[in-house]
């Protein structure tokens, strides 16, 4: 998670109980054009959420800007796992939030909630409209 973030993937045995072979790295939170270090170097990957939509996979991660803590948006393509993964330039949501998840409601509006701000006492479930356009581009 820290030093240079990276989300990584091992593959499980039938009964999901011990790993089969090494973890292989996805990718590490520098290569977001978006994230700044937040201490010497540091880059944190955080808070992963996947989901699949027409077939591509998308991540919604968090680690910190310039600004504090952040929501960004990862995408592989191909819909593998495995990737390539590219990474939207803008974080999706800046100001102070983070661990975000996706979900429709009974009305089938589609929703993300995450907590903000960064603060364990202080932080509490924020909730809004999660859309895409037409270009396939996610914005809240």
């Amino acid at each position: 998670q820290a030093i240079d973030g990276k989300f990584c993937v091992i593959e499980l045995d039938d009964e999901l109980k011990n790993s089969v072979g090494n973890a292989k790295v996805l990718f590490a939170a520098s290569e977001a054009k978006w994230v700044t270090s937040c201490a010497n170097n540091v880059y944190i990957s955080d808070g992963p959420f996947l989901f699949k939509e027409d077939g591509i996979l998308y991540m919604l991660w968090s680690s910190f800007t310039a600004e504090g803590y952040a929501i960004g948006l990862s995408y592989s393509e191909s819909g593998s796992i495995m990737g390539e993964w590219k990474h939207v330039e803008k974080p999706l949501y800046n100001n102070d939030g983070g661990h975000a998840m996706i979900f429709n409601t009974l009305k089938n509006e589609r929703k993300i909630v995450f907590h903000t701000p960064n603060d364990s006492v202080k932080s509490s479930p924020k909730i809004l409209d999660f859309s895409r356009s037409k270009k396939g581009i996610y914005t809240i």
